[in-house]
């Protein structure tokens, strides 16, 4: 399931494998991104998996990653009613079946995640963060960027959109 071997350095890295870290690896690396996703614990979620917080609230205008992720963890479950409240519609989930398609759905599309890694600290060019340092089973490691001559073209912008777009 894994990639092998992770690259040396990352265009986009994302610390927290929650839902809005997953949105944010996936959508970059979709956008082509080298994209690494950095999460403490051994599974991705957040609050969602191991948490154990549900059901997954709210609403977004539009085909967003919130509704595609809430499609994934639907899928193969028609049976279970989602219900519309005042927090927009409420969605349950299997949350042991959450965790294989999260990681899944990172992998499938190009995210190199590493699970059971802490940020430590980070790595600062004056008032900028330039990478980080994480904890693995094989000590203190650096994740850096990727050199600036194969990412200064490539700078994540938001359009007023607000989708992502490389520039």
């Amino acid at each position: 399931l894994f990639h092998s071997p992770y690259p040396d350095n990352y265009d986009v890295i994302v610390a927290g494998g929650g839902p809005a870290g997953i949105a944010a690896a996936v959508s970059a690396a979709r956008l082509g991104a080298r994209t690494a996703l950095v999460e403490r614990y051994g599974i991705l979620g957040g609050m969602l998996t191991p948490g154990h917080v549900q059901p997954i609230l709210g609403h977004a205008e539009g085909k967003t990653m919130y509704d595609e992720i809430v499609a994934l963890l639907q899928e193969g479950h028609t049976d279970v009613p989602s219900i519309a409240t005042r927090n927009g519609r409420e969605v349950g989930i299997d949350l042991e079946e959450a965790k294989h398609r999260l990681l899944k759905l990172c992998v499938e599309n190009g995210v190199f995640v590493y699970l059971q890694t802490p940020v430590a600290d980070v790595i600062m060019d004056g008032n900028r963060i330039t990478g980080v340092v994480v904890l693995t089973p094989k000590g203190l490691e650096e994740l850096q960027p990727a050199p600036a001559e194969m990412y200064a073209s490539r700078i994540l912008t938001l359009k007023p959109s607000g989708r992502p777009s490389f520039v």
